[in-house]
């Protein structure tokens, strides 16, 4: 058999080209599993993301909800002062529903939501403390009427005295 000259570099020659053939491969085949693999396990993060998202918005949606109640229980309180005591127990209840549905995972809709519930309870004792307020004024009122009616049957020199001592207290006591 002859024997070839340049055996040695064509040994080394093919050996460089195996050795770069199989490095251009591996990188070839390393870029195509990242392009499909990487997007399947992007793919799972965002759809878990987007569950937190719409529970969130689930959440929020109850929140709103409820919170839409208080507004209309303490608009119709506005309205009608007669059935204040249970418009309060009512508004109450929904304040107290609106603090279990609150969404305590998200800072800013944790803090939104706390100030909307203290606006409201806020707003629930200031109408609760008018009502309370009108509702004594009108008893001041009725008590000083049938105290007048009272001095009117009182005999003659008993009104005269009773009437100075109806002005004398009526100074201590809330305005009409």
């Amino acid at each position: 058999m002859q024997q070839i000259l340049n055996s040695r570099d064509r040994n080394q020659a093919f050996l460089k080209f195996s050795l770069f053939f199989i490095i251009t491969i591996v990188l070839v085949v390393v870029a195509v599993y990242f392009n499909f693999n990487l997007p399947v396990k992007e793919n799972k993060f965002l759809t878990n993301e987007l569950a937190n998202h719409r529970a969130q918005d689930e959440k929020e949606a109850g929140f709103i909800e409820k919170m839409d109640k208080v507004v209309a229980m303490l608009s119709s309180m506005e309205k009608s002062a007669d059935s204040a005591k249970m418009f309060t127990t009512s508004v109450t209840n929904g304040i107290s529903e609106m603090r279990d549905r609150k969404d305590n995972s998200n800072m800013f809709y944790n803090k939104m939501n706390d100030a909307f519930i203290r606006k409201f309870t806020t707003l629930n004792d200031k109408l609760v403390s008018y009502y309370t307020e009108a509702e004594n004024r009108n008893k001041i009122n009725a008590l000083r009427t049938s105290l007048r009616e009272l001095i009117d049957k009182l005999p003659e020199q008993q009104q005269a005295a009773a009437k100075q001592a109806y002005a004398d207290q009526i100074e201590y006591l809330p305005a009409q």
